[in-house]
């Protein structure tokens, strides 16, 4: 556990800096890829250096800006999974269930310094994504999910399951736009000068 704690202090003080660079005016690149380095994260192969929209967003809204932000971005998420899952479980043991996994999932989120975690940002996008989405409106869920790949590539694992899902169920036009969502993020959006 301390190791781990270890690593996550290493990780804010990494990404803490990368956005001060930033904010100064620094080429997200230019300036991620000496700290990461300095720090001794790996450099290569390219995903191992996160996404910049967490250190343009911080740059752009200020620290506090940003926790407003994510923490709107989270409760609006948690309110609405709520109202979901009211309508959706059978029993009062469900959503009592659902409800303290969502509860000890989101106090995650609330570390100090967790507007810095690029992960924090994904999963809240992701939770925003799975309580919007229906049947008929399935593609503002899409759309918060590739929001979470453009913070954190791993959530492309959750453009994939949902396409997945989607094609289980012979949704197809569903499918097309989880499938295109990632395959525009691999394809055009890595690409954006940073």
């Amino acid at each position: 556990e301390s190791r781990s704690y270890y690593l996550m202090y290493h990780e804010l003080v990494l990404y803490r800096g990368v956005v001060t660079r930033v904010a100064s005016g620094g080429n997200y690149d230019q300036v991620a890829l000496p700290l990461h380095a300095g720090w001794h994260f790996p450099t290569a192969p390219v995903a191992t250096v996160r996404e910049p929209r967490e250190a343009w967003t911080v740059a752009a809204l200020g620290a506090t800006g940003a926790q407003i932000l994510l923490l709107v971005l989270l409760a609006a998420g948690f309110i609405t999974m709520l109202a979901r899952l009211e309508r959706a479980t059978s029993n009062r043991f469900e959503w009592y269930a659902s409800m303290l996994f969502l509860v000890v999932t989101a106090s995650s989120f609330l570390v100090p310094g967790a507007l810095y975690l690029h992960e924090c940002w994904a999963m809240t996008l992701i939770l925003l994504s799975l309580a919007v989405r229906t049947d008929r409106r399935w593609w503002p869920a899409v759309v918060f999910g590739v929001a979470a790949v453009m913070f954190r590539e791993t959530a492309l694992v959750y453009l994939g399951t949902m396409a997945a899902v989607a094609l289980f169920q012979k949704r197809w036009s569903e499918v097309a736009g989880w499938a295109g969502g990632g395959l525009a993020f691999r394809i055009l959006l890595r690409d954006i000068p940073q």
